[in-house]
């Protein structure tokens, strides 16, 4: 003998049924707070033209403080490099006046010597 299977029958009145109960359970949107689908569309839109403008504004200002960084920088090395300039030609005009009297001693001690040399000859 073969088996038979049968699943629980349903007649088209009792599916009929089964959908309203279901679709009768689903809560709809509420009527006080039901707003159409194009205002809440322009309201979302709206929020989000503000974020981007409120993005672009801090991107405008990180912007700026990057130049002013940049600058600031640049300045401080400038002002380094003018400061180590100044460091040289202090050490370099020091060095000359340095120079500069060793060479007027030069012609005065050889004139010393000279005088000296001349004075010891009697006695050589």
């Amino acid at each position: 003998m073969k088996g038979l299977v049968v699943g629980p029958m349903k007649t088209p009145e009792y599916s009929e049924w089964w959908v309203k109960k279901i679709n009768n359970n689903v809560s709809g949107p509420s009527q006080e707070n039901s707003q159409s689908i194009e205002e809440h569309l322009r309201l979302e839109a709206d929020k989000l033209r503000k974020g981007k403008n409120k993005a672009e504004e801090e991107l405008d200002s990180l912007k700026m403080d990057y130049k002013k960084l940049h600058l600031s920088m640049r300045t401080a090395w400038l002002e380094k490099n003018s400061e180590q300039w100044r460091v040289e030609a202090d050490t370099l005009s020091v060095k000359y006046e340095l120079e500069s009297d060793r060479r007027q001693e030069l012609p005065a001690l050889l004139k010393k010597i000279k005088v000296l040399s001349i004075r010891a000859k009697p006695y050589l």
